[in-house]
């Protein structure tokens, strides 16, 4: 390049990682021989002879690159000659290895002392089982331990973490925010089996969030939202709907109208309004969260579909099967263009639909 005057640029710090990074006029550049197989995915072979490139030639150069390299490497760790015959010796113990780190993995990162607990200090203590039993639930600990044992890893790191949580709830004290943070986390893998038990948890924990944290912090609202969820879906509408109605001005206050999680609030308590019988009144809170999420995340935006839904739904409810009908059709053709027609929401609508121009019918 030098010779023919063409500027040498820096592949040191800054490798061409296609054509369009090599300059103008160049005729070819191959690969670094030295270091075929190197970490970086940029340091590989790059053949751009736009005259004279003959790509059988240049991978099988780069072929030999490759193999030389590898016969290097065998050489020094192995000490064995640099022959022909050596190389596919040394591949074949190397890949009996490979063939046996499935098997040796699982058993790294299953052990007994995952299922037990028995890794962590004082973990096998009564007061760790008991606080355990009392953030996560006995349900959940159980089944977590019979999944364990059954060889499933994904359930054996997370009562290995659940263990990990509860030591660092002891080791920092209760009122340390991590150890909040910690109790929150095993209250939350709790919710999804068991929401009775979840939210007598968050109810114990949100006062020493609000004294710790704060009343407007992220973690202290969040916890609220759980629990109004976990109290409607154990059979208190009533009761989440006014936890929500006391969520949202401190959403609104603490992160602003327009949060992700503000309007989340809005939506549960619009729900949970219609649950606990106030058909017209969730109708319309809807339709204002349809008229914000429309504003702040889109027409197609999913969240906005699923207000549009309930806000139809609510309609129907509330004596309006004409415009619950009409207001779905609508909703159908969009879930379809946006989600497609397979879509289990795009289902849901479809069936919505149907039972609302069933209505208007029969009314008609």
């Amino acid at each position: 390049m030098t010779a023919r005057g063409v500027p040498i640029p820096d592949w040191d710090s800054h490798p061409p990682a296609g054509r369009e990074d090599l300059p103008a006029n160049l005729l070819s550049v191959d690969g670094d021989a030295e270091y075929p197989l190197g970490a970086d995915p940029r340091r590989g072979i790059y053949e751009v002879n736009d005259a004279f490139w003959n790509p059988e030639d240049s991978l099988t150069r780069h072929l030999r690159d490759i193999r030389d390299y590898c016969a290097r490497v065998v050489a020094i760790i192995t000490g064995v000659d640099n022959r022909d015959d050596s190389l596919p010796l040394v591949l074949a113990q190397a890949q009996a290895i490979i063939d046996q780190l499935p098997a040796l993995a699982a058993e790294f990162s299953a052990p007994e002392k995952m299922i037990t607990g028995q890794d962590h200090a004082g973990s096998g203590s009564p007061d760790t089982t008991d606080e355990l039993l009392r953030l996560l639930g006995r349900q959940q600990l159980e089944e977590l331990r019979a999944r364990a044992s059954a060889g499933e890893l994904d359930a054996a790191h997370q009562l290995n973490s659940a263990f990990g949580l509860v030591d660092k709830i002891r080791r920092l004290g209760p009122d340390h925010p991590e150890a909040l943070n910690a109790r929150e986390t095993l209250i939350f893998w709790r919710v999804g089996g068991d929401k009775a038990g979840a939210a007598v948890a968050l109810a114990e924990l949100i006062p020493d969030q609000l004294r710790v944290h704060g009343p407007d912090h992220p973690r202290t609202l969040d916890a609220r939202h759980h629990l109004a969820m976990c109290r409607g879906e154990t059979g208190d509408p009533a009761g989440a709907a006014a936890a929500l109605a006391e969520l949202v001005p401190a959403r609104e206050r603490a992160l602003g109208p327009d949060h992700p999680d503000t309007l989340n609030s809005r939506h549960e308590l619009a729900r949970w309004r219609a649950m606990a019988g106030d058909p017209v009144g969730a109708g319309e809170a809807f339709a204002e969260l349809v008229a914000d999420r429309t504003r702040v995340q889109g027409p197609d935006h999913p969240t906005t579909l699923y207000a549009r839904h309930n806000l139809a739904v609510c309609r129907g409810k509330a004596g309006d099967a004409a415009g619950a009908a009409a207001a779905l059709a609508e909703l159908v053709a969009d879930r379809r263009r946006v989600l497609g027609p397979d879509h289990p929401d795009t289902v849901t609508s479809q069936r919505e639909l149907t039972r609302w121009q069933n209505q208007a019918g029969a009314t008609s």
